[in-house]
């Protein structure tokens, strides 16, 4: 079972169009905002300032500016776009009652979870990672120094000793973590589900939690996860905030997806 929801969520158009697109913003990024700093380098030795690195140039080290800001503005519907309305395309066209006819429907609704999660974890962290690469592969990577102005990460910031002491291990669990939070996205379009009708209004449902949570942060800006899921934390991001959204959005997705799923048989028109 999970074999084949497996396959059917990373082998179809729609994750290959997230992919792309997640990609896309990645390498604009990385030719606007990365490639121009080749020029300067040698200059920035000639005199011996800090130059610009790869942990203040790639995508997750700088916000206010189109690319990063259009990646995690989006990144719930990148996230949702494989495999989050696959719950409600099965139940639709009766898939859902025939494969429960010959499997649990436990067993169906965890093997589509765990696809819809793996699908989402991979379009969000898959373009991260190719960013940081070309980026790594174009800077230097110097240790992070605050007093150059160049970093957003100061000390108010969550995890900054880490991010200062030992960069790469803070760039890859940040990255970890926004898979993570693309997993929460993806689940919540399936227990959606339950409460909304139409493919493209479950599509956009964790886009439309994730934009309502950037307005309530006008007055508490720590709790919009588009300011604390990027690395460079335009905000200060509060480890407390994150676990207890991360706790919420896994409770949403066990009680309407998983356990309302195993007594609904189908969504009514």
């Amino acid at each position: 079972m999970i074999r084949m929801e497996m396959k059917r969520a990373f082998h179809n158009r729609n994750f290959y169009i997230a992919l792309i697109i997640g990609c896309g913003i990645a390498i604009g990024q990385y030719i606007q905002n990365v490639l121009p700093m080749i020029k300067y380098l040698p200059m920035d030795v000639e005199k011996g300032v800090y130059p610009h690195s790869v942990f203040n140039k790639w995508i997750g080290g700088e916000y206010h500016t189109l690319w990063p800001m259009l990646f995690y503005f989006i990144l719930p519907v990148l996230a949702a776009l494989p495999h989050g309305d696959s719950y409600y395309q099965d139940i639709q066209s009766g898939y859902f009652k025939n494969i429960c006819t010959r499997t649990k429907k436990s067993s169906y609704l965890k093997a589509k979870a765990w696809a819809a999660f793996s699908s989402a974890f991979a379009v969000i962290t898959i373009p991260l990672f190719l960013n940081l690469l070309l980026a790594s592969m174009t800077l230097p990577a110097l240790p992070p120094e605050v007093s150059t102005g160049f970093f957003y990460v100061m000390d108010k910031n969550m995890g900054a000793e880490l991010f200062l002491e030992h960069p790469w291990i803070y760039i890859l669990l940040y990255i970890l973590l926004d898979g993570i939070f693309a997993a929460f996205y993806a689940g919540i379009a399936l227990a959606g589900t339950c409460f909304v009708s139409g493919r493209f209004v479950v599509t956009i449902l964790p886009f439309t939690i994730h934009m309502i949570l950037y307005v309530l942060a006008m007055g508490i800006s720590s709790i919009a996860p588009v300011s604390f899921l990027s690395p460079s934390q335009p905000v200060p991001a509060n480890a407390m905030i994150i676990a207890a959204e991360g706790i919420a959005a896994s409770a949403a997705v066990f009680i309407f997806y998983y356990k309302k799923g195993r007594t609904d048989e189908y969504l009514e028109e």
